[in-house]
């Protein structure tokens, strides 16, 4: 905060505060400094494998009609958890999962979702990732990088997403899974 009041020319903390709630810009500029976006691909395995092996299916089972089972990764920062579902459900369902299934990232932080909507990846974000994953769902490019493909990366949307907010925009709705590991994980619990 003293960073963000210092470089805005606020007074004091009470002024700053006057100058968040209207000013878009600098909100995310705080919100970029208090976020953290340590993220990689399989992080949680043992959620994926419920994902895939015990509630998709489930939900399957029920379903009325041919719209796709609808995945929401709140507080998706770089994109890698949604990434890893939509692997996770390729290796289930195969070329299926492409219409079975709508994967969707959110998070406030609008660098982070840039990165995710680029889809570029160092050797840091695969640190879980099982090498055969990664040639099958990833190109390189250059010596130090790799990019999702294409097919996987059609499968994953991103939006802009502040859980706080009073209301959400029609896309935010109605999801049959919501994963919220990687806000609840930073918070205790009172």
């Amino acid at each position: 905060l003293r960073q963000r009041i210092n470089e805005t020319g606020a007074q004091n903390a009470s002024a700053y505060c006057a100058k968040l709630r209207g000013d878009e810009h600098e909100f995310h500029e705080l919100v970029c400094l208090l976020t953290i976006n340590e993220t990689y691909f399989y992080r949680e395995p043992e959620q994926l494998h419920f994902l895939v092996e015990r509630l998709v299916p489930r939900i399957l089972a029920r379903k009325r009609d041919a719209s796709p089972v609808r995945i929401l990764s709140a507080g998706c920062s770089t994109g890698e958890e949604p990434y890893s579902m939509a692997m996770a459900l390729r290796d289930k369902y195969g070329d299926s999962a492409a219409h079975l299934f709508m994967l969707m990232g959110g998070d406030i932080d609008k660098n982070a979702l840039a990165k995710a909507r680029a889809a570029r990846y160092n050797d840091y974000s695969f640190r879980s990732l099982a090498p055969d994953l990664r040639e099958r769902y990833f190109e390189r490019h250059g010596r130090w990088a790799w990019s999702v493909k294409d097919e996987v990366r059609q499968q994953v949307h991103f939006r802009h997403l502040n859980l706080l907010d009073e209301g959400h925009p029609h896309g935010l709705q109605n999801f049959d899974v919501i994963f919220v590991r990687y806000v609840s994980i930073y918070f205790d619990a009172p």
